[in-house]
């Protein structure tokens, strides 16, 4: 369920859409094979989560991008370009989620060979409607660190070692 930047707390997940050259081909690759995913608008590229509140930056973010899996103030982000959502029913505990960003915080990320494995691993779910699971290594995309969190809170986003895809995500956070 989407929600209001007044409504957020820790455990809130916070989808953001694309911009960019990378950002335009690869969507446009993903749409080709992924009828949910040109169906949404805007199209969303990269996700993270509310991690803590921060007494200077404010809200805080856990995220992977290129530089790995970090945490980044909320208030560095345009707000025309995220949406906020509810996935946990009650508020999470802040010690759990410490737990987590002890493990997490600092691993790299997946880049390359990541977006080959979800390109392939979507084109044999959306074609041969048959899933191949999923790579774990100690490298992340944003959709993985994203999965893993919610895992680690018990509310899982998506099937076990599925591999999903930000549509999938979004059938999810959106209650379909």
């Amino acid at each position: 369920m989407q929600i209001s930047y007044k409504q957020i707390q820790v455990g809130t997940q916070v989808v953001f859409s694309g911009d960019g050259l990378l950002f335009k081909v690869l969507s446009t690759a993903l749409g080709w094979v992924d009828k949910d995913y040109r169906r949404l608008s805007p199209r969303p590229w990269h996700v993270g989560f509310v991690s803590r509140w921060h007494p200077t930056l404010g809200w805080m973010i856990c995220e992977a991008t290129g530089k790995g899996v970090q945490e980044n103030p909320l208030a560095i982000y345009d707000p025309r370009y995220y949406g906020l959502y509810k996935w946990f029913e009650k508020p999470l505990n802040q010690d759990s989620i410490s737990i987590f960003l002890q493990q997490y915080l600092g691993l790299p990320y997946d880049g390359f060979w990541g977006y080959i494995w979800i390109t392939i691993a979507t084109l044999f779910n959306k074609i041969f409607h048959k899933n191949i699971g999923v790579w774990k290594d100690d490298r992340l995309l944003c959709w993985e660190l994203f999965e893993e969190f919610d895992e680690f809170m018990e509310k899982p986003i998506c099937k076990f070692n599925q591999t999903s895809t930000i549509s999938d995500i979004m059938k999810a956070l959106n209650g379909r």
